[in-house]
């Protein structure tokens, strides 16, 4: 009896499911409609929502701004004597306490440290760069140099060292014996008083010419040096400078000196008898010692000299000069007094 309830409920239960199911094969589903509205729907508006106030940044300052150090000249070239110093003038701006300026020079197409230099700054930035000036045209410029780098470099210049004039001295004696040395001092200095220490040519224009010969030369030391010469004929002396690469050409001014024979003069004793005699100027001798030779002596000499240079009892008569040996004897000529 149980048996059978379960199985006409089963059968009640399943019915109906299975009728729906087939019901719904067999009739399609509608299609859907659609409607077409002419008015677009309006668009929802958004509920407002409260903003907040904008806050504005605090004012800050901004940071101050470091300008960059630089270096100027005031000049672009300066020209001044050879071997001198040249000043060059200029400003600094920006620098910092462990900075410092230096010169170099171009070489090429590097610069390089310029030895001999010094720069002195002031407190309002001004400064002086001493510069040697060598002969010829230098380019330089003055750098600003931290930790062992350029940070600032002014425009380039030009150091000129050009040649300078200058002054050259002779001193001489006014007179000199024929075959003796004669001392010729001289000096040398430019124009703005520097000493040259150089060589320079001593030379000689004799009397009655116009050309100078070069007869020696002279070195100079400090600016001062000597030397000897032994003239032969009355003329004119003076010492000659061909120039260097720092000091122009020039020569000095001329000193007569006057070439005078060995001897002396022959001045007779007052109330000595007999006419004075003024004799012609002798020539030079050929020979630095006299070639004499002894022969008979004329009658006219002989009665001049008997009672002035002879006399009873000198050793040689007349008859014995003619018959003595040539020799050499130590005759000085005679300069008659002026």
């Amino acid at each position: 009896m149980r048996r059978f309830l379960v199985i006409l409920l089963t059968t009640v239960l399943v019915t109906p499911t299975a009728a729906a199911r087939a019901s719904t094969a067999a009739e399609p589903s509608p299609s859907p409609t659609v409607t077409t509205s002419s008015e677009p729907s309006p668009d929802p508006t958004p509920e407002p929502t409260a903003e907040p106030d904008p806050v504005e940044p605090a004012p800050t300052d901004p940071p101050p701004s470091t300008p960059s150090p630089t270096v100027t000249l005031d000049v672009t070239s300066v020209r001044v004597w050879a071997r001198t110093t040249a000043s060059l003038a200029g400003r600094v701006d920006g620098a910092s306490p462990t900075s410092a300026l230096q010169v170099t020079r171009r070489s090429g197409d590097r610069w390089t440290a310029l030895g001999g230099t010094s720069v002195v700054v002031g407190s309002d930035g001004r400064f002086t760069a001493k510069v040697p000036a060598a002969a010829g045209r230098t380019t330089v410029r003055v750098e600003l140099v931290d930790a062992g780098a350029v940070v600032a470099a002014s425009a380039p210049a030009d150091v000129v060292g050009a040649a300078a004039p200058s002054t050259a001295r002779i001193a001489m004696p006014k007179a000199v014996t024929d075959y003796k040395k004669a001392k010729v001092a001289a000096s040398w200095r430019t124009v703005d008083g520097r000493a040259v220490s150089a060589r320079l040519a001593v030379e000689f224009r004799r009397s009655g010419t116009r050309t100078w010969v070069r007869s020696g030369t002279v070195t100079l030391r400090a600016g001062k040096g000597s030397t000897y010469v032994k003239p032969r004929y009355d003329g004119r002396w003076r010492v000659r400078s061909f120039g260097t690469s720092t000091v122009l050409p020039t020569h000095s001014s001329s000193v007569y000196v006057d070439n005078r024979p060995p001897g002396s003069v022959v001045r007779l004793p007052k109330g000595t008898p007999g006419p004075r005699i003024r004799l012609a100027a002798q020539p030079r001798a050929a020979r630095v010692s006299a070639d004499a030779t002894v022969s008979r002596i004329p009658t006219a000499m002989w009665r001049s000299m008997r009672g002035r240079s002879w006399h009873a009892g000198c050793p040689v008569g007349r008859d014995h000069a003619a018959g003595r040996p040539r020799q050499l004897l130590g005759l000085r000529r005679l300069r008659p007094a002026r």
